[in-house]
């Protein structure tokens, strides 16, 4: 199970290519209280298109929904530039970028295959993982945001994935892999760098990784992750945040619910996640047939349907008005 952290960021893209999955069975619904989600918009990966992964943007209040890239073009890990500007994103070829509109697609990086991404808070770069073309391993990159120059920052024996840049712009974070496909279970530490790739150390060791699913960005103000773990044998996800400075956890989900994909406001008080519910096993939460985007305080407490079930709907990113 903890081989899919390898193509965590492409979870949704795996997903939503795949056609025909079982429609699970309804099931009983928790009640929680609406919450008035917070102003922005939210660019996120839907699968309504024929089943293949497309970017769509809406508003954080349910309204406005736009498609921003064709149903023939699979894509994935969807990202908002500085100010609201511009969508970036993965497809098989390299990195593109498109206009909040739709106009505008232009790919600004030739890559081998899909990549995790995201750019930096202040706009000026982008940071990436792209797969060698002899090795198949999978480094971290830096370019500017206009897609010119590239720099290594990682040079890893096996995979260095899915970056996250610190609210301050000092430190990048990502997954390294401790062993190959070869000597499964694949084990994994949270390590980081800073932005030039001349010192890395390891943040989490793979020991305390062992139930994480997915890493979400960090709070705007500095302070936590917001990521998923595994929870039981049946593969039940949650929703946590993890304290920087002290290492703790905090629990924000626990009903029947499977959860994903977590990603924070703007202002940090809210949290965008995709919410699914897998009928019964062999069926894998790899691979939902449908799922919606939520939102809930950041304390864990109400809810809001941002986007409902039609296909599978993940990998949000919120940005400020």
């Amino acid at each position: 199970m903890k081989q899919r952290r390898v193509v965590a960021y492409v979870l949704v893209g795996l997903c939503l290519t795949i056609a025909g999955c079982a429609r699970p069975e309804p099931a009983t619904q928790e009640v929680y209280p609406t919450v008035q989600p917070l102003p922005g918009r939210i660019a996120f990966l839907s699968s309504r298109d024929d089943g293949e992964a497309t970017v769509y943007v809406i508003n954080s209040d349910g309204t406005g929904l736009t498609r921003l890239t064709p149903p023939e073009m699979p894509v994935n890990s969807p990202r908002w530039t500085a100010g609201c500007r511009q969508v970036v994103f993965s497809a098989r070829d390299g990195i593109y970028q498109v206009d909040t509109d739709g106009s505008g697609l232009e790919h600004i990086k030739q890559l081998s295959s899909f990549s995790a991404l995201a750019p930096s808070p202040d706009g000026k770069y982008i940071v990436f993982d792209a797969q060698e073309a002899t090795s198949r391993v999978y480094n971290l990159w830096m370019m500017s945001a206009d897609g010119v120059g590239a720099e290594q920052l990682t040079n890893c024996s096996f995979d260095c994935l899915a970056p996250e840049w610190s609210s301050d712009e000092q430190t990048i974070y990502y997954w390294a892999a401790e062993n190959d496909y070869t000597t499964p279970p694949i084990r994994y530490t949270l390590n980081k760098t800073d932005v030039y790739g001349r010192k890395h150390t390891v943040w989490l060791s793979a020991s305390e990784t062992a139930d994480i699913i997915s890493l979400g960005p960090i709070s705007p103000d500095g302070t936590q992750f917001v990521m998923t773990k595994e929870m039981d044998q049946d593969e039940h996800t949650d929703i946590f945040t993890l304290d920087i400075a002290s290492k703790t956890w905090h629990q924000l989900t626990d009903d029947h619910a499977y959860y994903d994909r977590p990603a924070w406001s703007p202002d940090g008080r809210q949290i965008v996640f995709m919410r699914y519910e897998v009928p019964s096993r062999p069926m894998s939460r790899a691979f939902p047939s449908i799922a919606g985007l939520w939102i809930m305080n950041a304390d864990g407490t109400g809810r809001f349907e941002l986007v409902p079930p039609i296909g599978v709907n993940g990998s949000p990113d919120w940005c400020a008005p």
